[in-house]
Order: structure tokens, then sequence, then C-alpha cells
């Protein structure tokens, strides 16, 4: 995929998360700088890479093709990705953008759509759910970069928050 592609795709995913249905070309083309013919070359690129499926006739007939579930991805390849994305633990701090890219940060619950302030991991609802010493341990972690026990903390947070959603 060509990295006007990936944008285009990207576009469409953040539209779709954010407000649960498809957006039309003039949206994508009013959110990348580009027009709408321009928009339609991607999608339709996209359509027959398999990445999109395009319902014709229809205003927003653009869907996202399958889903990954993420716990089958490596580590590696999901920091790959948040690399690519601009997404650092640094996200984290107040004092910088949440990330590079546009967009609202949502709560790090499994599920959970609930935005958050810049600096803030989970919403309160979920945040309030750990006990003190795992919250303890998330903001210290943080504070260190020390990435490897911020994630393994994060896991058995995300593990809480889904316990309490079932």
């Amino acid at each position: 995929m060509t990295p006007a592609q990936l944008a285009t795709l990207d576009a469409i995913r953040a539209h779709i998360e954010t407000f649960g249905y498809g957006p039309t070309l003039t949206e994508i083309g009013e959110k990348l700088g580009r027009s709408k013919v321009t928009m339609h070359k991607h999608v339709a690129q996209l359509v027959w890479l398999g990445k999109l499926r395009k319902t014709s006739n229809r205003k927003r007939g653009i869907e996202l093709v399958g889903g990954v579930d993420l716990r089958s991805v490596p580590l590696t390849a999901l920091r790959a990705e948040l690399a690519r994305r601009g997404e650092t633990l640094g996200a984290l701090d107040r004092d910088r953008p949440a990330s590079m890219a546009r967009g609202t940060a949502h709560c790090a619950a499994d599920g959970c759509q609930m935005g958050v302030r810049r600096g803030h991991l989970m919403c309160f609802r979920h945040w309030s759910l750990l006990p003190f010493d795992l919250r303890r341990g998330l903001l210290g972690a943080h504070a260190r970069r020390d990435l490897p026990e911020f994630s393994a903390l994060l896991v058995k947070a995300r593990d809480i928050a889904a316990e309490e959603r079932a």
C-alpha cells in the first residue's frame, strides 16, 4: 500500500470509530486535504486490495473488511504500528501532544470508547476500578519510562477492566 492509501484507510477507520458509520468521499477528502476524485481513486484501490468494501449507490457505503484481534499480534508489530502513527509511551505526558497524529485519545480499557484528557490512560470509571498499588505502579513505570513494566501492568489493568465488563 502507498502512504496515501494508508492515510485514506486510517481516515476511514477513525471516522467509523468516532461516528459508527462510514464516511463520504467528500468527508475523507476534507480530512486529508484532497479532492473527492482523488479519494474515489484511493477507495477503489483499497477495495481492489481487499481492505475495504463499497456498496454501490450508497453515499456512506464504505465499510472496513475484517478485523484483527490485537491479542494475536506480536508486541513488536504493535509497537512498530504505533510508532508509524506517532504514538509513544510519552504520549501520556501532560505537557506533550497526545500523539503526532490528529484525533482524540480513548480509554485504554477494551471496548471503552470514552474520550480521555491528555495525560490520562483510562476514563475515571475504569481507573477507579484498579487497585491503588496497580495505579501507583503504572504511574511509576511511566515516570521511569520502563516500557516492559508499564506494558505488563497495563495488561493487568485491562484484564481488571474486562472483568468488570463481563
